[in-house]
């Protein structure tokens, strides 16, 4: 994701999901590259009183079970149809650059994902 879409996301979504009581928290991220930034740990700190533990890379699936499970085969329709989009003539250059929130969000058709 683009480090914009993170951080609206992090103000939109995961703060007020928290909340920003005292009491202090912690964060397990699954050491996706924003995750891992200092803005990331900083902003959590700072406006939900959180510390962010950052989990072994592809470990996730041990304390998430819905990373295991329902998610995973989610998970894999998704790419499915990434893919399909990727193959499209119009979209083969982006197979090699990082695919901006916004073109990942564009290649999926949310209605369509079976």
């Amino acid at each position: 994701m683009d480090k914009e879409v993170d951080m609206q996301w992090c103000s939109k979504t995961l703060f007020p999901g928290v909340g920003n009581s005292e009491q202090e928290k912690v964060i397990f991220a699954d050491n996706v590259r924003f995750q891992q930034s200092k803005e990331f740990h900083e902003a959590c700190r700072n406006e939900i009183n959180a510390t962010v533990y950052m989990l072994l890379e592809n470990h996730t699936y041990k304390i998430q079970p819905i990373d295991a499970g329902c998610g995973r085969m989610m998970k894999v329709k998704i790419a499915a149809a990434i893919d399909r989009w990727l193959e499209a003539v119009d979209n083969l250059d982006k197979w090699h650059d990082k695919l901006s929130a916004k073109d990942f969000n564009d290649s999926v058709d949310w209605g369509s994902v079976e």
